[in-house]
């Protein structure tokens, strides 16, 4: 069994994300006609951190007959089915540590029962949590995620 689910962004989400770095363009195109070159190495180092935050943003999570995967810019993270110890339903809340965005969050979290979790999804709401035989923890989501959940169970007993 094969299936992807994309995580199904609102237009205005992407509107106003795409209005957002043409305004961060606009400002540091301004900021190399004057003579301020500190301003210039802020303008460089912004540009930086959107070409980051962009690579992070997950597009779709993909399940096949023995791994779970979530599709960002940059690349899968899977997780194969005989890793995994636990997988369930939780909306996960926390202390973000490394960074997230307004297309999705992805990144570390620290929440104080179950500890580190790297973050891969689009709303807090729809998140499952895999907890992995070697101790990492990470949240994916989608929109339906009892689904998902449901399936990778089934797999892992």
């Amino acid at each position: 069994m094969y299936f992807e689910k994309k995580l199904g962004y609102s237009t205005a989400r992407i509107i106003l994300f795409v209005i957002t770095i043409l305004i961060f363009i606009v400002q540091a195109s301004f900021l190399f006609f004057t003579d301020y070159y500190q301003l210039i190495i802020l303008g460089l180092f912004i540009y930086i951190m959107i070409f980051f935050v962009i690579l992070e943003i997950p597009l779709k999570i993909i399940v096949t007959d023995e791994s779970i995967a979530m599709d960002c810019v940059k690349g899968l993270t899977t997780i194969y089915f005989n890793e995994i110890k636990s997988i369930e339903m939780q909306e996960i809340r926390g202390i973000q540590l490394w960074k997230s965005n307004f297309l999705g969050y992805s990144g570390i979290f620290y929440n104080f029962d179950i500890g580190i979790i790297h973050v891969k999804l689009r709303k807090f709401s729809q998140a499952f949590l895999i907890q992995t035989k070697s101790g990492k923890n990470y949240a994916f989501g989608c929109e339906d995620a009892a689904t998902v959940v449901r399936y990778v169970k089934s797999k892992i007993q």
